[in-house]
């Protein structure tokens, strides 16, 4: 939760620094995904995911031109069954692509690496609850539920714009 609103920051309109208080930049944020009773009535959220990687100076030779590895997912939370799903694909440069997909219910979950399946084992399960919990609209509910561990951070510019913004201190953020 230590990276909380800094991306939410981003929805909320530029402000003068330290211009308001804590409680009022979440609600601002929380505002800017459609107020208090929308995220509450959330149950479910889905998420495609895909990106380019890049990785420069790994080419063939000094001439190549820079390739990248293609990335595609698709995350799905059910916040109100305690279930978790991520299926992706990497699509590396050399070599055949990877598939995987990991789901969890409840404190038990499936991995499966291409065609391989496996009980997903506990590092996996707490990985994939952490995700469900730093989650963008799980993070807004925790921030105006308790609102005691936000702590102000400074202003900053992001593109060109002046943003207040929060950190809160939870299990699963460094303090």
């Amino acid at each position: 939760m230590r990276t909380f609103l800094r991306g939410m920051a981003a929805l909320t309109p530029p402000v003068v620094a330290s211009a308001q208080t804590r409680t009022a930049i979440v609600r601002l944020a929380v505002d800017a995904v459609g107020g208090e009773q929308a995220l509450r009535t959330v149950t479910t959220q889905v998420i495609d995911v895909n990106s380019a990687l890049f990785q420069l100076g790994q080419e063939e030779t000094p001439r190549s031109p820079a390739r990248a590895t293609l990335s595609f997912a698709r995350i799905a939370y059910d916040f109100g069954g305690r279930r978790y799903a991520i299926q992706q694909e990497n699509r590396a440069t050399a070599g055949p692509p990877t598939r995987q997909r990991r789901v969890m219910t409840n404190g038990v979950g499936m991995f499966v690496n291409n065609a391989t399946e496996a009980p997903d084992t506990p590092a996996g399960v707490a990985t994939s609850e952490r995700a469900m919990r730093m989650s963008p609209l799980a993070l807004l509910r925790t921030a105006l539920d308790s609102p005691a561990p936000l702590r102000a951070v400074t202003a900053k510019r992001f593109r060109g714009e002046l943003m207040d913004g929060v950190r809160i201190s939870g299990r699963d953020t460094a303090r």
